[in-house]
């Protein structure tokens, strides 16, 4: 995989730096955003019975198309919020059996009949920890954590939640910072992102269509938000570093990591790796359909590699 010339967008506020770029394998593959289809009624998300099943949700695509939701998408709504586990490309005219766990530990009765998408993703920390269980197949365990997890942002965000929701918890953080938010635009001519902290890497997201990176840009803004709302310092100067230069060893080092195979539902396979980053992939007929990766502060200041560790101290 290679960046495309002259492809690097910088855009900051403060502390934080988001650098958006297009690849090489951009567009080679048609399929269009969960999101959307939900919206347009292409595709319906339900429970998978009257009585309903935590960690399983029914997927129908009524389309023609493939449809993509990706792992860390939270859904909203019927008996309660959750969020996948893995990344999804729905088959065109499918009826699937989706893995999800749920971030709403309070409520287990009917608000809606169907799903709806919310306006972020699961924050970068936790997406993280959930593909370490995934890499480590500790499936049973993700469940357990992503409860323990809302709960600690609502502790550390000093934020309530009647029913331990990490959408209503998220969208009271998010509620203020309109300012650092608004800050940042997606580039129609990018199909990936990475999102820096001080000097060190946060996430790194990749789609294969332009069109549904936008679709997620703002879902990613405001999950990285929730997550380092604590860190942001309005009044520090913008990092000066050579983003193009980091973002070419991130990348090259994230293709040489080794990649597992792991469950997956509906189309392609779905791939987990380990190393500096911890990250994941869905491939469908050779075609990267999506990527993410999320930095291991531990092994990064071992290895000393693409990281100021004394910046590190202070992220989450």
């Amino acid at each position: 995989m290679k960046l495309n010339s002259n492809s690097i967008n910088l855009q900051q506020f403060s502390n934080i730096s988001i650098v958006q770029f297009s690849t090489d394998f951009a567009n080679s593959f048609n399929y269009i955003a969960g999101p959307d289809a939900i919206e347009k009624g292409m595709v319906t998300i339900s429970e998978v019975s009257e009585g309903g099943s935590v960690q399983r949700l029914y997927a129908v695509n009524n389309s023609k198309e493939y449809v993509f939701f990706s792992d860390g998408d939270v859904l909203v709504g019927a008996k309660q919020n959750r969020v996948l586990q893995v990344s999804i490309l729905l088959e065109p005219e499918s009826k699937t059996i989706i893995p999800v766990n749920c971030v709403e530990q309070g409520r287990w009765s009917y608000r809606t009949r169907n799903f709806n998408s919310a306006d972020f993703v699961l924050t970068p920390k936790f997406r993280k920890r959930k593909l370490d269980l995934v890499y480590d197949d500790e499936w049973p365990l993700i469940q357990r954590e992503v409860w323990n997890y809302v709960r600690d942002l609502s502790n550390i965000s000093r934020t309530d939640s009647a029913t331990d929701d990490f959408v209503e918890i998220g969208k009271k953080i998010i509620r203020d910072k309109d300012d650092v938010i608004n800050s940042f635009k997606c580039d129609k001519d990018a199909n990936g992102v990475a999102m820096f902290l001080n000097k060190e890497l946060n996430q790194i997201e990749m789609y294969n269509r332009k069109e549904i990176y936008c679709r997620y840009f703002k879902k990613l803004i405001n999950s990285f938000i929730i997550d380092a709302f604590n860190f942001i310092k309005k009044a520090q100067e913008k990092v000066e570093m050579d983003f193009e230069r980091e973002l070419n060893n991130i990348l090259e080092s994230i293709s040489k990591i080794e990649k597992d195979i792991t469950t997956t539902a509906g189309a392609g396979n779905f791939y987990t790796f380990r190393n500096v980053y911890t990250g994941a992939e869905l491939i469908f007929n050779e075609h990267l359909i999506h990527r993410v990766a999320f930095l291991n502060k531990r092994q990064a200041q071992n290895r000393n590699r693409f990281i100021d560790s004394d910046s590190l101290e202070e992220l989450f």
